[in-house]
């Protein structure tokens, strides 16, 4: 079994480019069967404060949810992964995918990391604390906006995870704020840390020639 570091980009309506369901739908429609009800009655686990969720651009509440919830129908259906699945959120933010993977991973695990160090300390102190197998810590990669004090620089980044740990490595947008440089580092790490058939799911802002007719379309 090879390692698939497989990209997906997607719109702002939720599209997904280039992907089906298992039985040959639309992505958005196997989404719809998804059990993923639990989200709106975890109540055991609050919602985040608001400058995190701004900081992560999750948007109001509602938005929240709904994403975390969509989002983890990708993770499934592209993704692959299971219930006893290992999976690495690198860019977690205020526990968007965590919470809704709470209900999904039973027999798995999570690794959430950040640079935000708020974003960090919510999650150990809500979600960490409930769900044992939930772990976030955070990256000391430098950034000039979001980790000035990082001490580490991305080219030169190492993983804090031994080789083979994990199904999946989840990164939502975190490539759009990187140059390609620092990303081949990553894709470098992921590939390591990633098991055998193991795969990485990645969103970012695409500038093509379809994008930019919507950008000119309005």
């Amino acid at each position: 079994m090879r390692k698939v570091l497989r990209f997906v980009s997607v719109e702002a309506a939720g599209r997904v480019e280039g992907s089906g369901g298992t039985d040959g739908r639309s992505n958005n429609a196997a989404i719809a069967d998804i059990p993923v009800g639990g989200l709106a009655r975890s109540g055991e686990i609050p919602m985040a404060p608001p400058e995190l969720l701004d900081y992560a651009g999750a948007g109001p509440p509602e938005q929240y949810k709904r994403v975390g919830a969509e989002f983890l129908g990708h993770l499934i259906n592209l993704g692959k992964i299971t219930s006893e699945s290992r999976v690495l959120d690198i860019g977690c933010g205020p526990g968007r995918m965590a919470v809704p993977l709470t209900r999904f991973l039973q027999g798995g695990s999570y690794d959430g990391m950040d640079l935000n160090a708020g974003c960090v300390e919510w999650c150990t102190a809500q979600i960490g604390s409930r769900h044992p197998s939930f772990r976030f810590q955070r990256s000391l990669v430098r950034n000039e906006f979001y980790n000035p004090e990082g001490t580490v620089e991305a080219w030169e980044y190492r993983l804090p995870f031994e080789d083979g740990s994990f199904d999946l490595v989840f990164l939502a947008s975190v490539f759009t704020h990187m140059i390609p440089g620092d990303m081949k580092r990553y894709l470098e790490e992921i590939s390591r840390v990633l098991k055998r058939g193991g795969r990485c799911l990645a969103t970012f802002l695409l500038m093509n020639e379809e994008s930019k007719g919507h950008i000119l379309r309005g």
